[in-house]
């Protein structure tokens, strides 16, 4: 993965209206509503019968003995089910309500908003819904094997069975990624990559057997759990992030541009002396410590510059003695791992595409089909702290037309490809252009994305942004660039090709404390992505895959130093504990099943605070054959974009995008209240309710015999 890394204007102390106190910025969502302390009137329901208070808010437990279900009600026609999740209150309430053929009534001290279906799926949305998940990567395999295996089926079945939260997309890793607790290869072979042979394996011990990957249990265990719940096969994508190192190309130089590093070959020397490496696993490492590095070479001495542990991280806008390649090269500390570039050698970019497709072919021969590829993890966003392949371009689409693109067909005919995998704010910089290579984009199916430059939702729906402007300084990431999605859908979708978001977490700003790791029970989280996941549906995803699936306690394991939080978090060998983002996302994962169509909202009607609130609010129609079926599904919001280092609180919150915030921002509630009243509907049917302030809202409408029409 890779972290934005920024620090925001109000970090800077450069916008008045954002100055304020530590303890504000990095305040907790309870304490920002002045709400410290438990309550008692947090509602058990079937989907969360043991909430627990914990550090940042509530969380529910599950171990052998009791888990959630989310089996609901099923309305008839005539009738609605909402399903309501709200800050300090409870998670997953249903309610089955008579639908009308009005809109409900303005109540006086409430906004309401009232909005209508139509029968038009936008032009940037003609693909279908694929679906949610998450990545099996090695720090969740471990984490997997350390349940009991009555807790691993439990784990599973929240998850993907038929009473879990519908996830049906995967993605995994090839080779070592930081959350491995090692580097590792898939080639055991000498620097001669023509004979070299290829080894699927995992992260266990540094003389793996070949053949053996602990990430596979627990997919096919997800494999199996979705045939018994005859739910949709698991569409399960590969992405790499470093090839073996010497299949890259180390004279390269960089620059920063807008905060992020921008590199290419041709320097006259390699910016890293490729001496060390994590080659033992360890998972014990803390927050911005690297697992220790032992020599390449194991028969030379340890270099002092590059072996041991290392935690001097420079990140851009945070700590920037250094930027560019000498960033690069300070943070890679010598770990040819971590930087580095996709070569331009040909032969080179075929041994690295073979590789590829063998571990596709490895994965098929366990009864696994592999569903799709990126290309490369984050060939731009990359800052030398983990596992990394820079690329350009230009790269991109050579490798894509002369290796990789004709080794799929060749080999593994049905893997869709996608390209970018990398930073909203890059896509027509970045996709774009590869697109625009014909040869290369013949073989290109979708466009894959992550969601970190939009801030933890703060930033959605807009182009890319200076978050500093008036000024201009070069180390401060950009942010936004989501809006490019529908860009890039709209010009994909005639072909039939896709975008979809790709990698997506929580805890991920170094250098920020409060966010990084793990934060238990933050409803802030939660909220951040399903603003991100509404916005990116409603330009034109066709499905949104989180990052880990599962994490321990800490945010772990990770041989980088880089944890992060997760949906579910391990405890112990019996329980595990589900966060609120893991609600939040099964407000969709749960109810827009595979197949499902985006529609146009109508907005006949908005007496909040401001419009903008109102158009938080996102629609699908089902298919007959899925569950929900053939039924009309609209997910409303009424909340606000907290959980980021620069939430400056009060007033501060003026400059911020009129999306990211909700009916209860700088409103005491005195004489407007901060709930909000909504009435959603289809030609004369009408469900209607109240939303709480920090809450969301799933409402599904069947539409009966009938296809639903509007």
């Amino acid at each position: 993965m890779g972290k934005v890394n920024l620090i925001s204007a109000c970090l800077l102390g450069l916008v008045p209206t954002c100055l304020g106190t530590r303890a504000i910025l990095f305040a907790t969502s309870e304490e920002r509503d002045g709400e410290v302390g438990g309550t008692s009137s947090f509602e058990k329901t079937a989907a969360c019968p043991n909430p627990v208070k914990v550090e940042a808010g509530y969380v529910c437990k599950c171990d052998a003995a009791q888990c959630g279900s989310l089996v609901l009600p099923t309305p008839a026609v005539g009738q609605a089910l909402i399903v309501q999740s709200a800050y300090n209150a409870g998670f997953f309430m249903p309610e089955v309500v008579q639908t009308t053929k009005r809109a409900a009534g303005k109540k006086r001290s409430r906004g309401q908003a009232v909005l209508k279906a139509t029968d038009r799926t936008p032009s940037w949305a003609r693909v279908p819904i694929l679906g949610f998940g998450a990545a099996f990567t090695d720090a969740m395999a471990y984490n997997y094997a350390k349940l009991t295996p009555e807790v691993q089926d439990v784990l599973i079945e929240s998850l993907f069975g038929a009473s879990g939260s519908g996830y049906s997309t995967g993605r995994v890793h090839a080779g070592s990624c930081d959350f491995s607790r090692m580097d590792y290869h898939l080639v055991n072979s000498s620097a001669d990559y023509q004979k070299g042979e290829f080894c699927l394996r995992d992260d266990r011990e540094a003389n793996a057997p070949c053949g053996v990957d602990y990430k596979t249990r627990p997919i096919l265990a997800a494999q199996a759990t979705l045939q018994a719940a005859e739910r949709p096969e698991l569409k399960l994508f590969v992405s790499a992030w470093s090839p073996p190192t010497w299949l890259k190309d180390y004279n390269f130089s960089c620059e920063v541009e807008k905060g992020n590093n921008r590199c290419d070959l041709g320097a006259a020397a390699p910016a890293i002396a490729c001496d060390a490496t994590v080659a033992i696993p360890c998972s014990d490492n803390p927050m911005g410590t690297r697992c220790p590095q032992q020599p390449v070479d194991p028969t030379t001495d340890c270099p002092e510059t590059s072996c041991g542990t290392f935690s001097d991280f420079m990140y851009p806008g945070m700590k920037n003695d250094l930027v560019g390649t000498e960033m690069i090269a300070h943070n890679a500390h010598g770990n040819c791992y971590f930087a580095g570039m996709l070569s331009d050698d040909l032969a080179k970019q075929q041994a690295w595409a073979d590789i590829l497709v063998s571990f596709v072919e490895a994965y098929q021969e366990l009864g696994i089909p592999v569903w799709g590829m990126t290309v490369q993890n984050e060939p731009l966003t990359q800052t030398g702290l983990w596992n990394a392949n820079f690329g350009t371009p230009e790269l991109q689409a050579s490798f894509v037309k002369a290796a990789l693109g004709p080794a799929l067909r060749k080999r593994t005919p049905s893997v869709k490809l996608m390209i970018h995998d990398d930073a909203t704010t890059d896509l027509l910089s970045f996709a774009g252009k590869v697109l625009d290579d014909k040869e290369a984009a013949a073989y290109v199916d979708g466009v894959g994305y992550h969601w970190y430059n939009t801030l933890e939702g703060l930033y959605e729906n807009s182009s890319s942004l200076n978050p500093v402007a008036p000024l201009t300084i070069d180390y401060i990431p950009w942010v936004g660039g989501a809006a490019y999605v529908r860009t890039i859908s709209e010009r994909l979708a005639p072909d039939g090709k896709f975008t979809m978001m790709t990698e997506a977490c929580n805890g991920f700003m170094l250098g920020n404390d409060g966010y990084v790791g793990s934060k238990p029970g933050e409803w802030g989280y939660g909220f951040s992505y399903s603003h991100d996941i509404m916005w990116q549906l409603k330009n034109g995803a066709v499905g949104w895959t989180d990052w880990n699936m599962i994490l321990d306690a800490n945010g772990g394991p990770n041989h980088a130093g880089n944890q992060v939080d997760a949906p579910i978090l391990v405890q112990d060998a019996d329980n595990f504990h589900q966060n609120p983002s893991y609600f939040h996302f099964a407000h969709f994962s749960r109810f827009v099943p595979r197949g499902s169509r985006l529609v146009e909202l109508t907005l006949e009607s908005c007496t909040l605070r401001n419009e903008a609130y109102c158009h938080n609010t996102v629609a699908f129609v089902t298919p007959v054959d899925a569950t929900p079926s053939n039924s009309l599904v609209f997910i409303i919001t009424n909340d606000e974009v907290t959980a980021v280092p620069n939430y400056a609180g009060g007033a501060g919150t003026i400059v911020y995008a009129d999306i990211a915030k909700g009916q209860g921002t700088l409103n005491p509630g005195l004489f407007t209240s901060k709930e909000v009243d909504y009435s959603v509907g289809c030609g004369d049917v009408y469900a209607s309710g109240s939303l709480k302030w920090k809450a969301i809202a799933t409402v599904v409408i069947p539409c009966g015999d009938q296809p639903c029409a509007c």
